[in-house]
């Protein structure tokens, strides 16, 4: 998880870019689907922060996915899938919270599926 500095950004911007994660983790794949269709044509930095929230939502869905299958074969470790759900939510709450301090938020382990 990396931070830079964007003293450049509009309060509509930031705004809007801490929307991008905080939808992302209370809906997960789809809320940041949405939002990144809505915004992706918008400031360089919404779109990036839009797209950051999608990749990592889409990896979180491809873990969930695994996990779940993996779950139904080895019965203990089920609980991946609510680890995946959890990380996906808190990452998310870190990323809007660090745009809303005014500085651009990139996901660890992220995918990089949307550009």
């Amino acid at each position: 998880m990396t931070t830079s500095d964007t003293s450049s950004i509009s309060s509509e911007e930031q705004t809007r870019g801490m929307i991008s994660h905080l939808v992302a983790g209370v809906f997960g794949i789809v809320g940041a689907l949405v939002v990144w269709f809505l915004h992706k044509n918008q400031s360089g930095f919404v779109r990036g922060q839009a797209t950051g929230a999608l990749n990592f939502q889409i990896g979180v869905f491809i873990v969930e996915v695994v996990a779940m299958v993996v779950g139904s074969v080895v019965w203990p470790l089920s609980f991946l899938v609510g680890l995946a759900w959890l990380a996906g939510v808190v990452f998310a709450a870190l990323g809007a919270m660090t745009v809303n301090n005014g500085r651009a938020y990139h996901y660890p382990l992220s995918l990089r599926l949307v550009t």
